[in-house]
């Protein structure tokens, strides 16, 4: 079997609309040098009718019931062939018809490519650029963790393990963290925007919020010393700090204001990051 590029991912529940929308942003692109895989969790919603109505665009689909979306995105890595893997679930798409195409040129062996992301905020889209700064631990909290939808990720790096089931809502972070920063993978950076990444649904509910920042914290811990933990928790940007977040995340329930409060937000980190980056050159 020769080796496809790529390797497309997508991950569903019940997202019928959303779904539909993904297969078609992956099924136009102009390269075609990749497989696609779509993993359903049982859907009851319809789902399954809409993969049937591209069958003939998906080199394998299954729909059955599994433990969460990380149990779903390992059961895809599992089934995959491609060089690079790249995880596009479901009511999330590919920027353009030509992304492929673009990245296909930018690889250069790098283990993983990152490229940008646009926001979409019901009938506004934001676009977010990558800062130039290093891939640190603070720099990854700063950024919120990284969009594993705008990411193209060497399978070769799910070898010896996949994603970590034990997170429910953060092992990509868990994962970014360890091959980025503790093993110091190469990351290549790329302009392209990757990814329309839709924001509609996203609970921002306290309990969810707990569980966010308890994942985090676990994960830092499978690779750090304590100290080095909690030096990294008091040199975290101030936006950062529980307590902003919680006042960010209650404005932010008003939909309406969900643009100002993100922009806000990534302004502060920005800021942070620019003078931690002037600081460290002098």
């Amino acid at each position: 079997m020769n080796m496809h590029k790529f390797t497309i991912i997508t991950v569903n529940y019940n997202n019928a609309h959303g779904l539909r929308l993904t297969i078609e942003s992956v099924v136009k692109q102009c390269y075609r040098n990749f497989e696609y895989i779509v993993i359903d969790g049982g859907s009851t919603d319809g789902s399954v009718d809409v993969i049937k109505d591209y069958q003939n665009e998906i080199d394998y689909w299954v729909s059955e019931q599994d433990e969460g979306i990380y149990n779903a995105m390992n059961k895809g890595i599992l089934l995959s062939h491609g060089e690079y893997l790249n995880f596009m679930n479901s009511g999330d798409t590919f920027f353009s018809d030509t992304v492929l195409e673009n990245v296909a040129r930018q690889t250069n062996e790098a283990q993983i490519i990152w490229g940008n992301t646009c926001y979409q905020f019901k009938n506004k889209r934001y676009t977010e650029f990558n800062e130039n700064s290093p891939v640190t631990m603070l720099a990854l909290e700063a950024w919120g963790s990284i969009n594993h939808q705008a990411t193209f990720i060497r399978r070769d790096l799910f070898s010896t393990e996949l994603y970590d089931e034990s997170f429910k809502i953060f092992a990509d972070y868990d994962f970014f963290l360890k091959k980025m920063v503790y093993e110091n993978c190469s990351v290549k950076r790329i302009e392209d925007i990757i990814v329309s990444y839709n924001t509609d649904g996203i609970s921002a509910n306290a309990s969810t919020r707990e569980m966010r920042m308890q994942e985090r914290k676990r994960a830092q811990r499978k690779y750090f010393p304590e100290r080095v933990v909690q030096d990294y928790f008091y040199l975290r940007p101030f936006s950062m700090h529980p307590d902003f977040l919680n006042l960010m995340h209650s404005i932010a329930e008003k939909k309406y204001l969900f643009p100002i409060v993100f922009y806000v937000n990534r302004l502060l980190l920005k800021s942070y990051l620019l003078v931690k980056n002037f600081i460290a050159l002098r």
